[in-house]
């Protein structure tokens, strides 16, 4: 079956809780608004569309609103975790992310060379689109062997372009395509098409370690993969 996003998202550990528990209490955030330096393991719980731009967020902090997240350079994320409610993040023109998770109702765009390194998870209820060199680095795991990699989970469409490199496994809800020298070293597996296109590549030989990766069959996908 596909990937149910609002499962991995309700699921997924920030800073020892879950989303639904900073919904539900409040007094587990350290911060209502996003201070102009957000300080390391902040939370911060906020309404409204934020603007990272040429912002510095400070280590292993989490920023939840209702409202659009995005950036158009110069912001530097790490162990940073972002969530949009019921809107959509966009990243572009040059921002450097680094073990990131990024939750999305409505959509996520990484474009114009967003590098996305290290063990992150861009998740979405919506489509997803990477172009324009996006290009995670290549990360080894503590076996010397194993790649840690990038979760990429949509529910709608997911598009890669540009050249882009990626670490990781694709769950695509309605469809996946690669195109223009886009690589994937992982795997992919989707409910719809997949299409490469231009010169895309995909090496299924690569394990990769991705906690949010769904745990699921294979029933009714079109797999991509050797994981």
């Amino acid at each position: 079956a596909a990937p149910d996003y609002n499962k991995v998202r309700d699921e997924a550990n920030f800073n020892g809780h879950t989303l639904g528990d900073y919904l539900t209490n409040p007094l587990l955030c350290t911060h209502s608004f996003v201070p102009a330096i957000v300080p390391a393991n902040a939370v911060i719980c906020t309404s409204g569309d934020i603007d990272l731009s040429n912002k510095v967020i400070g280590t292993s902090s989490v920023i939840i609103t209702d409202g659009k997240i995005s950036s158009s350079g110069g912001a530097n994320l790490t162990n940073v975790s972002l969530i949009s409610k019921t809107s959509s993040i966009s990243m572009s023109g040059g921002n450097t992310l680094t073990n990131v998770r990024f939750f999305s109702e409505s959509g996520i765009t990484l474009s114009g060379g967003t590098a996305v390194a290290g063990k992150s998870t861009v998740a979405s209820g919506g489509n997803i689109t990477l172009s324009g060199g996006t290009k995670p680095v290549e990360a080894i795991g503590s076996d010397g062997k194993t790649k840690v990699g990038i979760a990429i989970i949509g529910a709608g469409k997911i598009v890669l372009s540009g050249g882009s490199v990626y670490y990781g496994s694709i769950w695509g809800g309605s469809s996946v395509t690669l195109s223009g020298g886009t690589s994937v070293f992982g795997g992919i597996a989707t409910t719809g098409d997949i299409s490469l296109t231009g010169g895309a590549f995909v090496d299924t030989n690569v394990s990769v370690n991705n906690d949010e990766l769904p745990k699921t069959d294979s029933k009714g996908l079109t797999v991509l993969s050797r994981r």
